[in-house]
């Protein structure tokens, strides 16, 4: 059973669940674009719009690589083995490729400020 509120609407029953169906898969892909949108306290809004652009190429690229390596080979409509590649082993697949790259830092040097 599902409640919607409709007030003041003369839509039928199809047309609400279609409405409220579009709504929450809006709602996930933003929820999804958190967890790899960069955060910055920038005001420029040229660079808040690219770091937006680049969480919205990962979350796209999530779900190709999802749908090309997570395929299940069956009769009837593609499917996808969701358990098998989820977006949080994306981000960690994401974080470790960067820090093969750059290196990670393991210790800070200790300076002393009290040596007079």
């Amino acid at each position: 059973m599902l409640a919607f509120i409709v007030i003041c609407l003369e839509w039928g029953v199809e047309t609400i669940y279609q409405e409220y169906r579009r709504r929450f898969g809006i709602e996930c892909s933003y929820r999804i674009l958190r967890r790899v949108r960069a955060a910055t306290t920038s005001r420029n809004p040229a660079l808040r719009f690219f770091l937006l652009g680049v969480g919205l190429i990962l979350v796209n690229a999530w779900v190709f690589l999802r749908w090309e390596f997570a395929r299940l080979m069956a009769r009837g409509p593609y499917r996808v083995d969701e358990p098998l590649f989820r977006f949080h082993r994306f981000t960690r697949l994401l974080i470790r490729s960067i820090e093969k790259i750059y290196g990670t830092i393991s210790s800070i040097r200790l300076t002393s400020y009290l040596n007079l």
